[in-house]
């Protein structure tokens, strides 16, 4: 009878086998979504500096602009 239920439910070992890969599945799709969100707060960065050169420029621009008229 336990040969029968074996055959049918799996093994141990695969049922560890199985066990083991949902959890490495599970800890990638974690992985992948840090990396996502890290990539995104670097992208969301570099924006942010881009447009704070810009505003500078901008600035620096006008004080020129105000010093020579």
């Amino acid at each position: 009878m336990v040969g029968i239920v074996d055959a049918v439910t799996g093994t141990g070992a695969a049922k560890a086998q199985a066990a083991t890969a949902a959890a490495n599945a599970q800890a990638a799709a974690t992985n992948a979504q840090l990396e996502r969100d890290r990539l995104a707060a670097e992208s969301t960065r570099q924006v942010m500096t881009y447009a704070l050169i810009g505003v500078g420029v901008l600035i620096a621009g006008f004080v020129a602009y105000k010093a020579v008229a």
